[in-house]
């Protein structure tokens, strides 16, 4: 992967190149990498929807993290399987890499998930 621009020249994670304000790396709690990348994801949503608006359906929410990340064209990689901070640099990648990222309201990002295939019940006996 190449460089990354992230808010505030930032460039790698909490205590690597790119501390902010010198804090070395075991000065960091897992609440500051928390903390830390759900502000990182504010600050793309507010490039995402300056208004603070759902791009669907217009709905306006109380803040503007009650607001999802949605991927227009789906994800290429699981979300359950990384944490937050990694979840808000990939997001930031993404979103310089150009890929096609809105800001959605839950109701209308949960709508644009596809739905599970279920197995065929005679694919499931033939490999039993």
């Amino acid at each position: 992967m190449g460089s990354t621009e992230f808010p505030y020249g930032i460039q790698n994670q909490p205590g690597g190149s790119g501390t902010i304000e010198g804090m070395g790396q075991s000065s960091w709690t897992s609440y500051d990498y928390a903390t830390y990348a759900a502000n990182l994801r504010c600050l793309l949503l507010e490039k995402l929807a300056p208004d603070g608006r759902c791009q669907r359906c217009g709905r306006k929410p109380r803040t503007i993290t009650r607001l999802q990340i949605d991927h227009v064209h789906g994800r290429t990689w699981d979300i359950t399987k990384v944490n937050r901070w990694t979840r808000a640099k990939r997001y930031w990648q993404e979103f310089n890499d150009g890929v096609a990222l809105r800001a959605l309201c839950k109701k209308c990002n949960a709508g644009y998930r596809p739905k599970r295939m279920q197995p065929d019940e005679a694919t499931v006996r033939e490999a039993a």
